[in-house]
């Protein structure tokens, strides 16, 4: 009721947009791999504390830009600039 229908579409196509990217795999897969390091032992752990932190903090710059590219499909599906906003 907050939204109205073209709003719905909006939001829509910016969560298709993640299916279509397939953004849901590769983030799960990267998460995986954050998690299997830092179980790891505590010596491997610390040794590899500034590789895990580096990944972290591209894995994040990733994210912004899949927002990016799943806003850009919304603004294709809505045609309106203005609309999203």
């Amino acid at each position: 009721e907050m939204l109205c229908e073209e709003e719905i579409e909006a939001v829509l196509a910016h969560e298709l947009g993640h299916l279509k990217c397939e953004h849901g795999i590769w983030l799960s897969a990267a998460n995986a791999s954050l998690l299997g390091a830092g179980s790891a032992l505590p010596l491997v752990a610390r040794i590899f504390q500034p590789l895990i932190d580096g990944f972290n903090e591209e894995l994040m710059v990733w994210q912004r830009a899949s927002e990016l590219s799943c806003d850009r499909a919304m603004l294709l599906a809505a045609q309106e600039p203005w609309i999203p906003l």
